[in-house]
């Protein structure tokens, strides 16, 4: 039963009926970034070899989070986990999959954004080296990539 206002009316429960917006609609499942490409940006998001590539790597990263329409609040959440790993402890490390997964089925972010999340938590995983260091370069790329996001947004409502 619906009402003069366009709610549905079950019981004590209003529902509003009407359309969903396209953030809700489902994302591709297929992979348009090449596993050679994700693999460049998981590596360089934790070694910074290469300042020049890190951020250009933060950009293209920040560029495909505004393209998939990924939302800056489900990037801050991603980011506010990122930062509670304090030291290079694995398993808060590991424990940041399931909730790249999650936000990939609830269609938050792409599959391309989650492989490129799940192959750099494997690379700071399997890092043996120098695991301070990798944790603290993966937490810069990650604040780079806020950052140029939160810029690419700032272009984008210019431009219109």
């Amino acid at each position: 039963m619906w009402n003069d206002r366009g709610y549905s009316q079950r019981g004590n429960q209003n529902i509003q009926g009407g359309n969903f917006s396209s953030r809700n609609q489902s994302r591709p499942e297929v992979s348009s970034m090449p596993p050679t490409e994700v693999n460049k940006i998981a590596e360089e998001a934790i070694s910074c070899k290469n300042p020049k590539d890190f951020i250009e790597y933060a950009d293209k990263v920040a560029r495909l989070f505004k393209k998939e329409d990924v939302s800056t609040s489900t990037l801050r959440n991603i980011y506010s986990q990122v930062l509670g790993v304090q030291t290079h402890n694995e398993e808060k490390i590991l424990l940041l999959k399931p909730k790249i997964a999650y936000l990939r089925g609830r269609d938050l972010i792409s599959s391309d954004v989650k492989n490129i999340f799940d192959k750099i938590i494997d690379n700071l995983v399997e890092n043996k080296d120098d695991t301070k260091k990798s944790t603290e370069n993966f937490k810069k790329f990650f604040e780079a990539v806020v950052a140029y996001q939160k810029c690419n947004s700032k272009e984008v409502d210019r431009n219109e």
